[in-house]
């Protein structure tokens, strides 16, 4: 009987061990199921669909939206609040919309990334004023002055088929720093009166760039800083 009495004895200890042993594995694994559906639950709401709120840095700036080359997208800019549609911007209290793509123009590019397809994709934002800079890309690639001014009327005419209400300026072209070549002169006269009956405002900088290497990058074709800013200083200057 007392054989019988330790053997159940050590029995009854290892069961207790057992159990002891079980128990913070059991309740480990409850607390780890519960944090995985915790964790289901809160990706499955922050993947839900939410209703878009007003950024707060939009409240109360208007919204101006450019288009252009790479002169407005700030090809060698040391940064791009050096650009000088950012520094017009800053200056003015304007929430900028950058649509500029470096390389193209109111032709080339066609039919994705010329300016007028820039104008499509700007007007999602709703700009108040839309701002398009260039055609010396077209220039320089030798498209036909005739077919750079049909660019110069479609582009005006997709801001007021996507924003009616947005008001349109057209920058001559800025050209380099070097003396204009005959065609660029030729496509900014051409094109003055075309942008105006269109009812855009047009912004001649008087090819402002010519004669300062100064105001010009390394790369001997983009404005650095210096130049950036001083595009943004006339645009500020001339624009109404």
């Amino acid at each position: 009987a007392r054989a019988y009495g330790r053997r159940m004895t050590r029995a009854n200890d290892r069961a207790e061990r057992g159990v002891a042993w079980r128990a913070p594995a059991l309740v480990a694994l409850v607390v780890g199921v519960l944090v995985v559906a915790l964790f289901l639950v809160v990706d499955r709401r922050s993947s839900a669909p939410v209703a878009d709120a007003p950024s707060p840095s939009l409240s109360g700036r208007p919204v101006v939206a450019f288009v252009g080359d790479s002169y407005s997208a700030g090809s060698e800019a040391s940064s791009p609040d050096k650009r000088w549609t950012t520094v017009l911007s800053a200056e003015r209290g304007w929430n900028e919309i950058n649509a500029a793509v470096p390389g193209m123009g109111y032709d080339v590019g066609r039919p994705t990334q010329h300016y007028a397809s820039q104008v499509a994709r700007a007007a999602a934002s709703k700009p108040g004023t839309v701002i398009i800079s260039g055609g010396w890309n077209d220039v320089a690639r030798g498209v036909p002055t005739a077919t750079i001014v049909e660019g110069l009327r479609e582009t005006p005419a997709a801001v007021t088929k996507h924003v009616p209400e947005a008001r349109v300026v057209v920058i001559a072209p800025i050209g380099p720093a070097s003396s204009p070549p005959p065609d660029l002169v030729r496509l900014r006269d051409a094109a003055a009166p075309v942008v105006r009956s269109s009812g855009a405002t047009w912004l001649d900088l008087d090819f402002p760039l010519t004669g300062h290497r100064e105001w010009i990058s390394p790369d001997g074709l983009h404005p650095n800083d210096a130049g950036y800013k001083r595009l943004a200083e006339l645009t500020n200057a001339r624009l109404n």
